[in-house]
This record gives C-alpha cells, structure tokens and sequence, in this order.
C-alpha cells in the first residue's frame, strides 16, 4: 500500500478529518490532502507526530507491510500477533462495531485490513491493536454498539497474557486459555445471545 493511501485510511479509521490532523501536525489542510493523493511528502521531522497522531509505528508507516486487502467473508476477530510485554491486550476490533470511537485514543493500531461481507455495510474495517489500558474489557463493553432489532450483537474477542476475553456491550466474557470447560462456557453464553457457531471458532 502506498503511504497516501496509508495515511488516509488510519486517518479515517480514527475518525479524524484532514483538517484536525492538519492542526496536530502545524500543517495546511492542503498539505495533508497532498500526502493522500501521493503528489507530496511530509517533511522527515513531520514523520515521528504523524505516527503518533496515527497510532502506528514509523515502521508500519513507512513500509509496505500494512495492507489494505478485501478478505474472505466474516473473519473471526480473534486473530492475534505475538507480544513479549506482559500484560498488554492484543487483537483485531472492527471499526464499525464501535458507538464510542473515543475508545481508539488508547489503542495502538499496528495493522488495518479491509473484510469483505455479505452483509451491510460490505466492508469492515478491521483493526489489528495492542492496548495497555488494564481497564480495556470495560472500556470496550461501553463502548461497542449494541444489538438493533433483529441483528444479533456485536462481540470483540482478544487476549492478554493467558486470558481470553470475549466482550459485548455491557458485558465481559473472558476464561483462562487451555481451560476447555470455561471456553465452552463463554461459547454457550455467545450463542444464548445469538452468536452464529462459526463466530465463535476464535482463536485462544
């Protein structure tokens, strides 16, 4: 991908327009539209704040190592990447199950993938982070939107450490990984609420 389109689709996901990245980083609106059309550069010293107004690494940044891709139906959002730092939360979160996208000012965003569905709306955008917030569980149930209707709810599942969580709005589900009575707790729990079977094949 290259890095207009980097900076326009973390920029979107975080709910930024290009007028309030522009004020973070003491540049013009047109500077920033400039960089997402590929006819412009920042300037190096730029690069270290906009990584950080992006909650991405300048690696990820500046690398073609984050795609944008449409992928198989319905990914199951408990895709991790390893971390050795103890404590911290890692997952995948779509975008669009968020009511409340304050809660993205406390994730790092390490990739961002375009999910191709057969549903509405016909793409999520799926967020790989890592959070260190310990109160993340809750945060997240507050957060997330709700069920609608007939539409069954939305759920994140992540982990820290040696602990699954399974999260919906107002309630966390979490068991300790390799603990198979407790994951078939929280499975059963999923699919009182309405959680199709093959939502809940997550990864521990």
């Amino acid at each position: 991908m290259k890095f207009g389109e980097k900076v326009q689709l973390l920029r979107r996901a975080r709910g930024m327009t290009q007028e309030a990245l522009a004020e973070l980083l003491e540049v013009s609106r047109q500077s920033v539209a400039k960089w997402e059309a590929g006819l412009a550069l920042p300037d190096p010293d730029k690069l270290p704040r906009l990584s950080d107004s992006l909650r991405v690494t300048l690696d990820v940044l500046l690398r073609d190592e984050m795609e944008a891709d449409a992928l198989h139906e319905e990914h199951v959002c408990g895709q991790v990447f390893t971390s050795a730092e103890a404590g911290l939360y890692t997952g995948v979160l779509i975008k669009e199950s968020l009511e409340d996208e304050d809660l993205l000012d406390v994730l790092h965003i390490h990739r961002v993938e375009l999910w191709r569905t057969q549903g509405h709306p016909r793409y999520w955008t799926a967020l790989t982070f890592s959070c260190s917030q310990i109160d993340l569980p809750q945060r997240l149930s507050s957060a997330l939107k709700g069920a609608t209707g007939a539409s069954t709810p939305w759920f994140c599942d992540f982990r820290a450490d040696n602990t699954k969580y399974v999260v919906f709005r107002g309630q966390v589900l979490h068991y300790r990984v390799g603990d198979a009575q407790g994951r078939a707790d929280v499975v059963r729990a999923c699919e009182a609420m309405g959680i199709p079977a093959h939502q809940t094949n997550w990864e521990d």
